[in-house]
């Protein structure tokens, strides 16, 4: 079941990650020039969210056809 056709319902669980991906923004805006604290692991975050956001989406769109199999 598709929402107009083109996803799942489910692949709107991926605003959850919204407020990490804020707080990352954030993080970037808010730094000072050079190496701050608050940047120094950002691609280390920004690697989890990416993550974050595949499985969900990939999971969306994988959990139709595994629950008609059940």
């Amino acid at each position: 079941m598709c929402f107009l056709g083109v996803v799942p319902p489910a692949a709107f669980l991926t605003w959850l990650i919204l407020p990490a991906t804020v707080s990352c923004a954030l993080s970037v805006r808010n730094a000072e020039a050079g190496l701050s604290p608050g940047i120094a692991n950002i691609d280390v975050r920004t690697a989890g969210l990416h993550l974050a956001f595949g499985l969900i989406y990939a999971v969306s769109f994988l959990a139709p056809l595994l629950s008609r199999r059940l």
